[in-house]
């Protein structure tokens, strides 16, 4: 099975592609490579400058980011996490021309890129295999994510409610309780908490993953 028959397990209708490549002669290689497979259907918007595709990302909504990282208005980091910013939800691939930008885009791939792609280095299969497993990962992403977020908020509703009801039996609201129906609710108690403290993990996790939680720095006493 082709790549570009792969593809269209992922996805139905066209793929919608912002390309960020100052470079003409880069920009039409990455255009001819994707519009060469015609089991595929790239639909690709090309933009020069950084304000300008972030402009695009604002309005409308892409399946997928390909970008330059050197640029007019931008360099390295600050390019990949001004899109990202703009767009958090759509997978972006870097294209690097050097070896300083190389070791720019693995710090991006730690921060949420997808993937990134040396240019000159890189044949039409290899850029087409890359978008489809971004694709691919982001869509698994999503699904892990989208899951998490239900059985933790499943999770939690329910458990304030059974923590609330026995805590109200602890303190004899309900009438006088004698020792082992104390031991008991205090079990029950304990397991409310431990199963309340895992689906925070869980969402603290996504949270994390998805580089939505904030760096608290303090000082402390080794």
């Amino acid at each position: 099975m082709t790549l570009a028959k792969e593809k269209t397990r992922l996805q139905a209708g066209p793929i919608k592609v912002l390309l960020l490549e100052d470079n003409e002669v880069d920009a039409q290689w990455v255009k001819r490579s994707l519009k060469n497979f015609e089991e595929a259907d790239f639909q690709i918007e090309w933009v020069k400058e950084l304000e300008k595709a972030i402009g695009l990302a604002q309005k409308a909504s892409f399946d997928i980011i390909i970008s330059d990282l050197k640029l007019p208005d931008g360099f390295g980091l600050e390019v990949y996490e001004a899109l990202y910013r703009r767009a958090p939800h759509t997978p972006i691939i870097l294209l690097t021309g050097t070896l300083e930008e190389e070791k720019l885009a693995l710090e991006a791939i730690q921060k949420g890129a997808q993937d990134y792609l040396f240019k000159g280095q890189v044949s039409p299969q290899a850029l087409l295999r890359s978008l489809v497993y971004a694709l691919e990962r982001h869509k698994l992403v999503s699904m892990r994510d989208h899951f998490v977020n239900i059985v933790s908020h499943e999770l939690r509703s329910p458990l304030a409610a059974m923590r609330m009801s026995v805590g109200d039996l602890l303190e004899g609201l309900a009438g006088p309780l004698n020792a082992p129906q104390k031991e008991y609710l205090a079990l029950s108690l304990k397991s409310i908490d431990r199963l309340h403290r895992t689906a925070d993990e869980l969402l603290d996790m996504a949270k994390m993953e998805a580089g939505r939680t904030p760096l608290k720095k303090s000082r402390f006493d080794l």
